[in-house]
């Protein structure tokens, strides 16, 4: 715990002369190079951390030794399938495998903050301490997918028919790393869609229904599509309702100051 404590560290003490105290877009960069290195070295060194630490090396194994004619008809995503036989190639190292996946997942993240982010070392902060950092170290092809929803993100920005086409086959190319990322589809058409009274009475009529139906919903993907989830702790074992606290206070942060974000950011 207490390497992830001086990362922490680390990413406050950076702050103030890099990106609070007259920044420049070259200390913002060194900041990100510094806090995202150390972030690569304990993704990339790391042993044994991660609950699905030796699934991944299981994978990578069976992958490099798969003849290439027989690819596909893994049961994983076969753009993770092609990226892992290409790497088989080179090396069957763990340490290489680990440390090219975590290049492929913070990168984008990197350049993403850097070119977004009006607040470089906010961002750096919230995207450790709420976890998504730790979702490198567990969910690897899920993380690769967001990667590369993130590197296609101008498009989404451009709100026309053209780039919203193209960012379409930016979600069909994460697919192939995860299929969760199917779910950017009708967010995609989302987008579009002024946010207007009506339209927020209908999320919330859709989460409502969607929060109500959760539990058959769960019984049927277990039962007929991934059935190797069944009965497994992850769906077993839920949450507290404490959880809910701090997803409400962003949310009554978001409702707070939604006139003045959407005046600075249109």
């Amino acid at each position: 715990m207490l390497i992830y404590i001086l990362n922490l560290v680390l990413i406050l003490a950076l702050a103030w002369p890099l990106c609070i105290h007259k920044p420049t877009p070259k200390k913002k960069l060194c900041y990100l190079a510094v806090t995202f290195g150390a972030l690569f070295l304990l993704a990339a060194l790391r042993q044994g951390i991660g609950n699905d630490y030796d699934t991944y090396i299981e994978i990578y194994q069976r992958i490099g030794a798969t003849p290439v004619s027989q690819l596909w008809a893994m049961p994983e995503e076969k753009g993770y399938v092609l990226l892992c036989k290409l790497l088989s190639l080179i090396s069957m190292d763990t340490v290489f495998l680990y440390a090219v996946m975590a290049l492929l997942c913070l990168v984008p993240v990197a350049w993403f903050i850097y070119r977004y982010s009006p607040n470089v070392w906010l961002s750096t902060w919230l995207y450790v301490t709420l976890t998504f950092f730790y979702g490198t170290m567990n969910f690897v092809r899920q993380n690769l997918a967001v990667a590369i929803l993130l590197l296609g993100f101008p498009l989404l920005r451009r709100r026309k028919i053209p780039a919203a086409l193209c960012y379409a086959g930016v979600i069909l190319l994460a697919c192939t790393f995860h299929k969760s990322a199917i779910i950017m589809l009708p967010i995609l058409l989302v987008c579009y869609i002024p946010l207007k009274k009506w339209v927020l009475g209908t999320y919330a009529g859709l989460a409502l229904a969607l929060y109500v139906t959760s539990g058959y919903i769960i019984d049927f993907i277990t039962d007929y599509i991934y059935t190797q989830y069944k009965g497994k702790i992850y769906l077993e074992l839920g949450f507290g309702f404490h959880f809910l606290i701090v997803p409400a206070l962003i949310l009554l942060l978001a409702l707070c100051t939604q006139k003045k974000v959407t005046e600075q950011y249109p």
